[in-house]
């Protein structure tokens, strides 16, 4: 069973419990534009404790954060396919503020997610170093991973590129949206982009099936030291 709500403000967080509770063929839901669903993410919580789906899709619905997806916990297992996108336009990391779901020392990042073959994360604020990385967690973690979609995801570094090479031997298709920021350089402060050479070299080295790079670029225009 599939469901797609999009832009219903009547639905809530109680309502998606009930719809969690009493759907279990449920295997795919995507929602978009959903303003009534902040509060509770028991339904979440329920959903991945169940472990049916096989889809899910979550664009711009206020109130859900990054953060909370980290209690869908065994839930991932199962999951081929996960797309996220933040309600926050990219312009909004000026400045970078913290997820508003974040809450330090609470969140367990070994969680299983090796049947995801297709993600996409959008318009996300993360710490470059840690230590909490949020989703960006997934990239280290998905083998069977055959698309990759990061747009406007901030604090992303090399190390990120390089571990999801590393892991993700199945990847053919690949889609960045980059945007510069202020990042730590052996004890300076340079503002590039969070991936350089060393992330394409370790897609090249690493990812054999590797077939499509999309890598767009924004607000570089200005900043004749990027080009």
């Amino acid at each position: 069973m599939s469901l797609r709500l999009n832009s219903i403000t009547e639905v809530t967080s109680s309502g998606l419990l009930l719809l969690a509770v009493g759907c279990k063929a449920l295997s795919s839901l995507y929602l978009n534009d959903c303003k009534g669903i902040a509060g509770s993410t028991e339904w979440l919580e329920h959903l991945g404790s169940d472990g049916t789906l096989e889809e899910l899709g979550v664009k711009n619905c206020k109130g859900l954060e990054q953060y909370h997806f980290l209690k869908f916990g065994p839930g991932w297992m199962k999951l081929q396919k996960f797309e996220f996108e933040n309600e926050q336009s990219f312009w909004s990391f000026f400045p970078r503020d913290r997820d508003p779901s974040y809450k330090a020392d609470t969140y367990r990042y070994d969680l299983l997610c090796e049947s995801l073959k297709d993600l996409r994360l959008a318009h996300l604020v993360t710490e470059p170093e840690g230590p909490e990385i949020g989703l960006r967690f997934l990239l280290g973690k998905c083998k069977a991973l055959e698309r990759l979609c990061l747009e406007y995801v901030s604090g992303l570094i090399d190390n990120d590129m390089i571990a999801l090479s590393q892991t993700c031997k199945n990847l053919k298709s690949i889609t960045l949206w980059l945007i510069p920021e202020h990042y730590h350089v052996g004890g300076r402060i340079v503002f590039r982009t969070g991936f350089t050479d060393q992330s394409l070299k370790a897609l090249a080295l690493n990812c054999p099936l590797l077939q499509d790079v999309e890598l767009t670029f924004t607000g570089c225009e200005h900043w004749d030291h990027l080009k």
